[in-house]
């Protein structure tokens, strides 16, 4: 589907090829050791039916009433699709919505999503994120993120034990680091700082409406022991290891975000995670957000 403005009833939909997970053997060698994709995609996903975390005006459904409702499907070329319903008047927890999570947890690896269209249009928060939150532990890398109408990814970092990335230079990546009232970078990382360590994309394609227009691309994240790095690709970019299923950060040049990791950012706040995709509406950052993108409208 192909929108040609920003009303969000025509625009709230993940159209996903495949997320692939590699595991590093050495010697710039990754296994394939995943496979989302294809009409088993769902199958490896739990359903979440909570109220949303994050403030928003969405109703999180059950596996079972998003297949009746069509709010997930896989298309006759394979892709994944997951929407928002727009037919019905929302009520009660919003509008009927879809958080999926991963039934199995990375605590390294390459992973490559291929997708193809991302919902954009006032009031829509989707995303693409990595969470552990077992009562010890919480990390969270948000790989894709974005609110209203925005058009540039936004990688951010959290951790609930200290974490600083000031010691990471921003040489070491192509995007920008947020930066705070007094125009300082923001480093914190740690969950009670509140916003996190968010880098913002260069490329103007990597999110929203331009992100449609080009079909999507290619997004990565890379989880080591010493750092943790995201890249994004248009689809007519991409490497060709990319293509060729032998994917090589190595040949990739500078990821648009890097953060190390060690003594200053704990790796133990990033093991056994969750791959969460989902669709928010409003809520705290889309909400707070709305006054500013999309002012007269809402």
């Amino acid at each position: 589907m192909e929108a040609k403005s920003y009303s969000i009833m025509s625009v709230w939909k993940i159209v996903l090829v495949v997320c692939l997970c590699w595991v590093y053997l050495g010697s710039s060698t990754y296994v394939l050791q995943q496979q989302y994709s294809g009409e088993s995609f769902f199958d490896q996903f739990d359903f979440f039916t909570d109220d949303d975390p994050t403030g928003g005006y969405v109703n999180y459904v059950s596996r079972q009433v998003a297949n009746q409702q069509k709010l997930i499907s896989v298309n006759p070329n394979g892709s994944v699709i997951m929407s928002v319903d727009s037919k019905n008047i929302a009520s009660g927890r919003g509008r009927n919505s879809v958080r999926i999570t991963s039934k199995k947890t990375y605590s390294e690896g390459l992973f490559v999503l291929d997708a193809n269209h991302m919902p954009y249009g006032c009031g829509t928060w989707p995303a693409w994120w990595f969470l552990i939150d077992d009562g010890v532990h919480y990390g969270e890398i948000d790989i894709i993120e974005g609110v209203n109408t925005q058009t540039y990814d936004e990688t951010t970092l959290y951790c609930l034990s200290d974490c600083s990335q000031s010691s990471i230079p921003s040489s070491s990546f192509t995007g920008s680091r947020a930066t705070d009232d007094q125009n300082h970078p923001v480093t914190n990382c740690t969950l009670s700082a509140g916003t996190g360590c968010e880098i913002t994309a260069g490329d103007s394609h990597s999110y929203g409406s331009n992100y449609n227009l080009i079909g999507g691309g290619f997004h990565a994240l890379l989880l080591n022991s010493s750092n943790i790095q995201t890249y994004f690709f248009p689809r007519n970019t991409a490497p060709a290891d990319i293509n060729a299923d032998h994917p090589n950060p190595s040949n990739w040049g500078k990821p648009y975000a890097n953060y190390g990791l060690g003594t200053h950012c704990p790796k133990s706040q990033y093991v056994n995670m969750n791959i969460i995709f989902n669709i928010a509406l409003c809520g705290d950052w889309a909400g707070d957000d709305f006054s500013e993108r999309c002012s007269g409208l809402g």
